[in-house]
């Protein structure tokens, strides 16, 4: 396995700001900055079941859910299917680093290298070529290949991305990113990432959006925007109305361009319509016990039971009526039935009636 290049002492290449990662982002908003969320937590498990699975782990996979395993395989076969192994040794989260042309040092950890193919776990797409073009850069930077290939997995679509690099066409597209963040006009501009970005709570143009939406609608009108410093419970009530609103308006766009783009045909402008299969499930589990050969107590094992399905099923079995039978089966089951933690929610309060 070829070993990483060794760190540079402090008199060298400024260290760049621009990690690999936040490239996509950047090419979108110029003053994005990361920060960490529920997205960044499940692929950062995702990915830690992918290096596992490569570093020798083949059992690793089983920890995952159903649809997560078959997306997870999808992506394995992928690469076993490209690599170009074992001509070249499978590299695992190899910490690589290059010298850009204008002198800042760049730095990051491509997923999975075999010779001239980059391998990264990604899963919903979106466009990473700027990433993709920093690893191939770094991989480039070691002068064994005169271009490479990065592949995109998109394993929640079961869809990869595939781009042929030379080390011209990695900084052509990396060097305006940067340019266009460090010159002085950069702006924020909201994109697909503000969810992801450690500013959007005091976002002057996240707040200038909602400053428009909030001339139509003088109604709307609150003390203060930014969510996480909203401690008083009229205006808390107020703006979760609001959010409500508008998250019912944003489903509606969602379905709508997807009914336009795969009933007409027409794609909403920057999109790509893609596709994936479909949820994998058993249509009889009686024939399926039979097929296996398999135990019943291990079968029984990948199985599940909920309540309500077996209530209706032991209701018309016994011709009880539902009530009575799910107080019987509830008798039967005892501490065999539990439930899960409780779920907090707010809900519209009904107006309480004045007394006359």
């Amino acid at each position: 396995m070829t070993k990483s290049k060794p760190q540079k002492a402090k008199s060298g290449p400024p260290e760049s700001k621009f990690r690999p990662s936040a490239l996509p982002m950047l090419r979108q908003c110029p003053k994005f900055e990361g920060q960490s969320s529920e997205y960044t937590s499940d692929g950062t498990k995702r990915h830690q079941v992918f290096a596992d699975y490569w570093r020798g782990d083949k059992k690793v996979l089983e920890a995952l859910e159903e649809d997560s395993q078959e997306n997870m395989e999808w992506a394995i076969d992928y690469c076993e299917t490209k690599a170009a192994h074992p001509d070249y040794p499978y590299q695992i989260e190899l910490t690589r680093s290059a010298v850009l042309p204008d002198g800042r040092k760049l730095g990051g950890t491509p997923d999975l290298v075999c010779g001239p193919d980059i391998f990264d776990l990604k899963w919903r797409y979106r466009d990473y070529g700027p990433q993709m073009a920093a690893y191939a850069y770094m991989v480039l930077d070691e002068g064994r290949f005169p271009e490479v290939t990065t592949h995109a997995l998109y394993a929640n679509h079961q869809t990869a991305r595939s781009r042929k690099w030379t080390s011209e066409s990695c900084w052509e597209l990396m060097r305006d990113i940067i340019t266009n963040a460090e010159s002085s006009w950069a702006a924020p501009t909201p994109c697909e990432y503000c969810g992801w970005c450690a500013k959007k709570l005091k976002c002057e143009a996240l707040i200038q959006q909602v400053n428009i939406a909030l001339a139509s609608n003088p109604e709307w009108n609150l003390e203060q925007w930014h969510s996480s410093e909203i401690i008083n419970a009229k205006q808390m009530g107020q703006a979760l109305k609001i959010a409500r609103t508008l998250s019912d308006w944003c489903e509606s766009v969602e379905y709508h361009a997807k009914e336009l783009g795969t009933k007409q045909g027409v794609i909403a402008e920057g999109f790509q319509l893609l596709s994936r299969s479909g949820k994998r499930f058993i249509s009889d589990i009686a024939a399926a016990f039979q097929a296996t050969g398999l135990p019943q107590p291990e079968f029984i094992k990948a199985c599940s039971v909920t309540c309500k399905p077996l209530e209706e099923i032991y209701a018309k079995f016994h011709g009880m009526k539902k009530a009575p039978a799910a107080r019987d089966l509830a008798a039967k089951l005892g501490a065999l039935i539990q439930r899960k933690p409780p779920v907090n929610m707010l809900v519209v309060a009904k107006p309480s009636k004045k007394k006359e």
